[in-house]
């Protein structure tokens, strides 16, 4: 993959971001060189060129809910970070009752309960679907933007229109994997948050038109449900996260007309403790997302010895949505 010299992402990476997609280029060859095909599937993949938080989760929910209700046999498959059965491989949703907890899976496979639809970890991807998947016909890929292993249908990749275009800077400086031109290997692009920052999706809109003319992009917005349990509109928060754009889900606090009187942020995939709990109580409602609370629930179940979701009082969600207009055509064809 060569790279211009006018892509802003590579330009601002420094001498550091340039070793580090040289190492990435070449990991990238010897897991094409393995790629695996499975013809009798439709195969999606979910990706980013950042390292998280753009909103790939709320987005395969949506995919995989159509997926369904339009009669495929689907599934989808995440990694596992963070869960002890990531290595091994598994099961843990069978589209009816969960088979692994958080513990194993790790917190985002979690969030994918669809009815009628499969949820699969597992690190080694082509494994996993001939185990886990055998008789699907409809898969999502989770986060394989940058892991050829298997052969997909499309590649949808997700960027957040709040992150400049001029302040995106491979890692280890920044939080991109690739710079902007590994885009020709996408065949969607999506906008995420497009909604907060309209001149962020502009500019970012531009800048991928400009290399890739012909490439479709979606601006989407976050869509914030209803807080649970309910919380009075106008009510002042402690706003607590352990994601990856922790700015992102404060701004859809704000958004969905609630105070932001305090805010707590997290590593992603952060493992709370009691102690930090605790720390939480100022006699502030405390708003979370649907992600920390899978981690949440596990701190407080091994905490009081419980195998069953522990809530205290205070402790309220976000959940989040997101169902860009246009996609479902780019996807199933119709």
């Amino acid at each position: 993959m060569s790279v211009p010299s006018n892509d802003p992402i590579f330009e601002n990476s420094g001498w550091l971001g340039r070793l580090y997609l040289s190492i990435h280029k070449r990991n990238y060859q010897k897991r094409l060189a393995r790629q695996a095909t499975f013809p009798d599937k439709r195969i999606i993949s979910l990706g980013n060129l950042s390292a998280g938080g753009t909103g790939k989760t709320p987005l395969g929910q949506h995919l995989l809910q159509v997926a369904v209700d339009r009669g495929y046999s689907a599934a989808v498959l995440l990694r596992g970070y963070g869960g002890r059965a990531s290595k091994s491989g598994g099961l843990v949703f069978d589209g009816h009752r969960s088979l692994m907890g958080s513990s194993e899976s790790g917190d985002e496979a979690q969030l994918y309960r669809i009815s009628g639809a499969r949820t699969i970890i597992g690190r080694d991807r082509v494994d996993s679907i001939r185990r886990f998947a055998a008789d699907c016909n409809f898969l999502i890929l989770d986060d394989c933007f940058q892991n050829p292993t298997v052969r997909r249908d499309l590649d949808i990749v997700l960027i957040d229109a709040t992150v400049p275009v001029n302040r995106a800077r491979l890692l280890p400086l920044g939080r991109f994997r690739e710079p902007l031109e590994a885009l020709q290997r996408a065949s969607c692009v999506i906008l995420s948050r497009a909604d907060q920052d309209s001149q962020g999706a502009l500019d970012w809109h531009r800048a991928i038109q400009h290399r890739f003319p012909e490439l479709p992009i979606i601006q989407a917005s976050h869509e914030a449900g209803p807080v649970s349990p309910p919380l009075p509109a106008g009510s002042r928060v402690l706003a607590v996260s352990g994601i990856g754009n922790p700015a992102g889900f404060e701004r859809s606090l704000q958004e969905a007309g609630f105070g932001l009187a305090d805010r707590i942020r997290y590593s992603d995939h952060h493992s709370f403790t009691m102690k930090e709990i605790l720390g939480w109580q100022r006699g502030l409602p405390v708003v979370t997302t649907e992600k920390d609370l899978v981690r949440i629930d596990d701190a407080l179940k091994a905490y009081y010895g419980a195998k069953k979701p522990i809530r205290i009082k205070g402790l309220h969600t976000l959940p989040v949505r997101m169902a860009p207009d246009g996609l479902e055509k780019i996807v199933f064809g119709k």
